[in-house]
This record gives C-alpha cells, structure tokens and sequence, in this order.
C-alpha cells in the first residue's frame, strides 16, 4: 500500500544524487531525472500528508441515526479524500505555489539561491512530507489507503479526460460532456506548462543566462583570509613562493577548469579542478624562478575543460596576470 511513497522518495534521491553528487550535466536524462521533482513530487507528498484516504466506491453508505432517531444515509465517497488523477492533477497544483516558496526560502539562507540550495531544499521538503505521509497512510484501515496510485494513472487519465460514463456518482474531474472533457484537456495542458515554466524559474539561478568565472590571484593571511594586496611580487632564483588562483564558477552548472600557468611564455605547469556552481574553489599554485630578471610576465591561463598544447590569451576562457622581479 506504500508502493507509490517508496517510488518517490527513491526517484527524488536518485535524481537528487545524479545531479549534485555526481555531477550529471545539461541533457535530456538530467531532465528526465528532475522533471518529476519539480513538476510532481513534493506537491504529492504534502497531499499525502492532507488526504491519506481515498474514496470509497460511489453508492458506499453509512446507515445510522439522526438526533430524532431517524435513520439517514451518508454517501462515504468523501469529499474529503482524493482518487488517483485527483491527487495527480492537484499535486501539480500545489507545486505551481511551493516550489517558488522552496526557492524563495533558499534565496535567505547561507547559501543563496544556487542549483545546489534549490535541489536539496526541494529534495528535504519531499522527503519530509513523504515521511509524514507514510504514518498518516499507517493510521488509515487498509481498505481507505490509496492502491496503485501510479500504476493505475495512466487508466485514471484516460478517465479524467474522456470519462466513464459505466459508473455511477459524481466524482469531482470526470467528464461528463464533450466541454467538460475539453476543459480536462487544456487544464492538463496548462497545468503541465504552468508547473515546467515554475521550476525552471526555481533551478535557473539569475543573472547572465551564459555564466561566467571570476580569476583573480590572491595570498592566505596569518588570520586565514584571502588578500590581493599581499601578493609576491620580489622572487629569488631557485627560491619557491606560494600564491592561489581564484576560480568563482557562475556558470550554472559543475566545471571542470585546466590552469596552466607560465612564466615569460614558458610553461610551469598546468593543473585541473572541478569547481561547483556558486563555489569558490583557491588552487595554491607554488613559484620557483630559475632565472633573475626584471618586469617578468607570470601568467595563469583558464580553460574550461582541457587546454591546449600551446596556452595563450587569445585561446584562455581567462586569464590572470603579474609582473615580477627575480633576483
């Protein structure tokens, strides 16, 4: 009876998984993955959460007695409990309002609104209310728990879309009339829209749609705060001095970055590192001139992904520059 909570909670960890652990890019399996999450997921667990029961069967009536001592029917197909595309469709609902709260609450945390912060907020909230969800199912009789929610969707949406006219009762969402039938059509359709339009809003930081990368060189102070007005700048032959490059990585998504750097043209060295989006990632880079000279040109080229055999500014995604003495 818990079949559809356990497939949500292990889709929304997967896809969580897939694309802050390990590092799942652009593509259409990362849509896939996370189209669920932000369209469905943690609208239905909060439904879960509201509506644990699902109706009886149309006709299911409750006999007892009034304060006169008459006896009354109640129809039990409560109005207050939720079929299958009813929790689907309002699930949908619920998303297109919290969602944008997820996100609005991550913007005012530590953390700021980044991929990151949106996905694990989305991912707690799901996991919360899917949790809660289970024990208020638990608290239900067996024959009032939902069954086969998803397995039985796509029956439910043909349902919901065309209607069945075999059973009997009014339930809220089935068609009755060609109108009624074309308006479940474009509400599925606005809703589908609707939602997609709100979590790419949710998981697409702002700013420039193309990101970008701050390099810049910095020192680590005896306090252990980074500062540009510290840099070397008097170097000894043979003698090593440490700086760090700064890469801020606004691209949106996980980078890999190759910095080479070199010293009047010459190649040091080159080393890659994998930046998360919104991070801010110091790579120490050590500085051992073999030769004395004035006003020589230390140069730290950045590439996104790998670099070529020969760097140069012109082919540098950026660049970073100083000018030195060695004595």
């Amino acid at each position: 009876m818990t079949g559809d909570l356990l497939v949500v909670a292990l889709w929304t960890l997967g896809a969580t998984f897939a694309v802050l652990v390990a590092g799942l890019e652009q593509s259409l399996l990362r849509t896939v993955l996370v189209a669920p999450l932000i369209l469905i997921f943690p609208g239905y667990a909060l439904l879960e959460v509201l509506f644990p029961e699902r109706p009886q069967p149309s006709g299911t009536t409750d006999r007892s007695l009034d304060s006169a001592g008459a006896r009354q029917t109640v129809d039990e197909s409560s109005t207050t409990s939720l079929d299958g595309i009813e929790r689907v469709t309002l699930a949908v609902v619920v998303n297109l309002g919290l969602v944008p709260l997820v996100a609005f609450v991550a913007n005012y945390t530590p953390y700021g609104l980044t991929l990151q912060s949106v996905m694990t907020a989305i991912t707690s909230v799901t996991l919360v209310f899917l949790l809660i969800g289970f024990f208020r199912r638990l608290r239900v009789s067996p024959d009032r728990r939902p069954r086969g929610v998803l397995a039985r969707t796509p029956a439910r949406l043909s349902r919901f879309l065309v209607g069945d006219q075999s059973s009997p009762g009014n339930r809220p969402l089935v068609p009755r009339t060609n109108a009624q039938r074309l308006f479940n059509l474009l509400l599925v359709v606005s809703l589908l829209v609707l939602a997609g339009s709100v979590g790419y809003a949710a998981l697409t930081p702002p700013g420039d749609d193309n990101g970008f990368t701050e390099t810049y060189l910095v020192t680590q102070t005896e306090t252990g705060d980074y500062s540009s007005e510290a840099l070397p700048r008097n170097f000894t032959v043979g003698e090593s001095q440490r700086l760090l490059v700064a890469l801020g990585n606004h691209e949106h998504e996980r980078t890999t970055y190759t910095i080479v750097t070199t010293l009047d043209g010459r190649e040091l060295s080159r080393t890659e590192v994998t930046v998360d989006d919104g991070e801010t990632e110091y790579v120490e880079r050590e500085i051992t001139p073999q030769q004395a000279g004035d006003e020589r040109s230390l140069q730290f080229f950045v590439y996104k992904g790998d670099a070529p055999e020969t760097p140069s500014s012109k082919t540098a995604y950026q660049t970073a520059d100083l000018w030195i003495t060695v004595e």
